[in-house]
């Protein structure tokens, strides 16, 4: 099947037809792609204005990632897995920055927007900033 993902780019609603299966969505202020967390735990480069996969990143870990974030300009993405495992990625390249191990599964993550904190909630309520 297919799923549309329908992005507002101010003036006009851009839409990408892409396989059914994403697990999640990042799409940066001042990027110029869409960040679209795939069911296998990789990252598809969306360009929006092209509306065509540009690239893709990540790996396909065991369990797949299934939260993104990232920097206001595109640059850093991260993702987590539901076993606490949490990437940072250069997005341009898809090289692997950091990782790290939550002491639970992850709630939410965040990006701040030059990409050089991040912020990672658990399932035990526990928030942390990693620089």
């Amino acid at each position: 099947g297919e799923a549309v993902l329908l992005v507002d780019t101010w003036n006009d609603v851009s839409r990408v037809r892409r396989p059914a299966g994403a697990r999640g969505v990042a799409y940066p202020r001042r990027g110029p792609w869409a960040l679209l967390l795939e069911a296998d735990g990789r990252v598809t480069r969306w360009d929006v204005e092209a509306r065509r996969a540009v690239g893709a990143f990540g790996d396909d870990g065991a369990p797949p990632a299934d939260r993104i974030a990232a920097s206001d300009d595109g640059a850093v993405a991260a993702t987590a897995a539901p076993d606490g495992r949490v990437v940072v990625w250069d997005a341009r390249t898809g090289e692997r920055r950091a990782e790290l191990l939550a002491t639970a599964p992850v709630q939410g993550l965040a990006l701040s927007p030059d990409g050089r904190a991040l912020v990672v909630a658990d399932g035990n309520r526990r928030v942390r900033r990693y620089d």
